[in-house]
């Protein structure tokens, strides 16, 4: 990747980083870069300069228009000057291209044709539209038009333990062998839980959804896991029909006493995620358990009761053919899982995999790309629908993440994190609690990541997280 520098206001920094990311290029000091980006003016008028390091490239030229006309206008010598086209998501090169289209919600029944013609003006590829549009339908119900409701939040727990370290990821602060005990983390997050809970109820919040993840939350031993459910059902406050999701994740962690800790506290959607249904892969990626293991903590769900259950699945993976992929495909279709999200490989940062992937057998874009093809339209045709989609940085191509549901079973709280529609409470290490103004502009405060330092700060962490909670 190239090193570019830009320098103008704070509010444009995250679009044009966007831009250069996907045009391969990575932000460096000045002193390094070989390009430089200048943005300066006002709304409306714009001066904008590219200047080579080497004297290469000079271009300076006026534009006038708002922010994202300006980031248009630099997409296109960037482009240019990269050799490269644009792809299917035209100028949309944000995290969550649907977003973009919810402004046009309050159009009504009109909406569908105002967004059609803003993709269109965003050269936005006709196949790529029709998912957007697909799935803007599914978000529209929830996700309001106006001012964000106060009185109403997600409540988020983040347990950022894992019985191992999966090589693409950078989420874990640590493994834990099964059954070791974190009774001190689990005090300090219950006592961060009930505080949470405590201010929502002083402040007339109400949870319309709960989510734990991490990392593997069911990794906790079940009386410590038990002690964490009973704390959030006891102190935080529940709307009506409240959704409580549990990223068991890891079909190892499933046995009958977490299915047992997990039904009494009345969660309602679990997870169980094979990422592949390779043994050799799974393997390969750090995975402890067999793709038997999926099959058999699935079965092991659904005679406990659970009827809403999501299954994660990662196309990209090292060695992974087409062949993988249908059988991925085949599994779903005998599971029928009520969620399942398709992943693309991301290569993160402060992952075990970052820097090193010259070392594995990758398969090509183009695979990848029949493979997720295949992947969508065999969902479709055993009636799912897409209901929420979104991009990483450091994603292969030209992909997404596509969360896909059967009817009436889409997670709520996924669409409405995804849409950044909705206020957040968050408790545990790496959390983050947001705050939505009336122009749905977040206030965010986080947690620190290190469970140590988390529990040193937690006292003046608490504090911070209910001042930003004005209402």
């Amino acid at each position: 990747m190239r090193p570019y520098f830009f320098e103008g206001p704070l509010s444009f920094s995250s679009m044009i980083s966007q831009i250069f990311l996907s045009a391969g290029w990575h932000y460096a000091p000045q002193e390094q870069a070989g390009l430089t980006v200048s943005v300066r003016g006002e709304e409306r008028t714009w001066q904008v300069s590219v200047l080579s390091r080497d004297g290469s490239v000079s271009q300076v030229f006026q534009t006038e228009g708002t922010r994202g006309d300006v980031g248009e206008a630099v997409m296109d010598r960037i482009y240019a000057l990269s050799g490269l086209s644009l792809g299917k998501w035209g100028y949309l090169v944000g995290m969550r291209p649907v977003k973009a289209l919810f402004p046009f919600f309050a159009e009504g029944e009109g909406w569908e044709a105002k967004a059609r013609e803003f993709l269109s003006r965003k050269k936005v590829r006709s196949d790529t539209a029709d998912l957007l549009i697909q799935t803007a339908s599914r978000e529209r119900p929830y996700i309001p038009a106006l001012a964000p409701d106060s009185g109403s939040a997600a409540f988020y727990v983040h347990i950022p333990f894992c019985p191992s370290h999966c090589i693409y990821c950078s989420f874990p602060a640590a493994v834990v062998a099964p059954g070791e005990d974190l009774s001190e983390f689990t005090g300090i997050l219950t006592e961060d839980i009930k505080q949470a809970g405590q201010m929502m109820a002083r402040k007339g919040i109400r949870s319309q959804s709960i989510y734990i993840g991490g990392g593997t939350p069911t990794v906790l031993p079940p009386l410590q896991l038990d002690r964490v459910l009973q704390c959030i059902k006891e102190f935080v406050p529940a709307g009506e029909h409240c959704e409580w999701t549990v990223e068991a994740g890891r079909p190892d962690t499933l046995n009958a006493d977490v299915f047992s800790v997990l039904k009494k506290a009345g969660v309602s959607r679990i997870s169980v995620n094979p990422q592949t249904m390779q043994d050799r892969i799974l393997k390969m990626i750090g995975r402890c358990h067999r793709a038997g293991d999926v099959f058999s903590a699935f079965d092991k769900a659904r005679t406990w009761g659970f009827r809403q259950i999501n299954m994660d699945f990662i196309f990209g993976l090292p060695s992974q053919t087409e062949k993988d992929g249908a059988e991925n495909l085949s599994a779903v279709c005998k599971l029928r899982p009520e969620n399942v999200t398709i992943h693309t490989l991301a290569v993160k940062r402060g992952s075990p995999f970052f820097g090193k992937e010259g070392y594995f057998d990758m398969p090509p874009e183009e695979t990848v790309d029949r493979m997720l093809t295949k992947m969508h339209q065999g969902l479709l045709e055993a009636g799912y629908h897409p209901y929420y989609l979104y991009r990483q940085k450091y994603m292969r191509d030209d992909f997404a993440n596509i969360g896909y549901s059967l009817d009436g079973q889409d997670c709520i709280y996924n669409i409405q994190m995804m849409g950044e529609r909705q206020n957040v409470v968050g408790a545990g290490p790496g959390s983050v609690s947001k705050w939505a103004d009336s122009r749905f502009r977040l206030r965010k405060m986080y947690m620190p990541r290190d469970p140590r330092i988390y529990g040193k700060r937690l006292a003046e962490n608490m504090e911070k997280r209910s001042e930003m909670f004005k209402i």
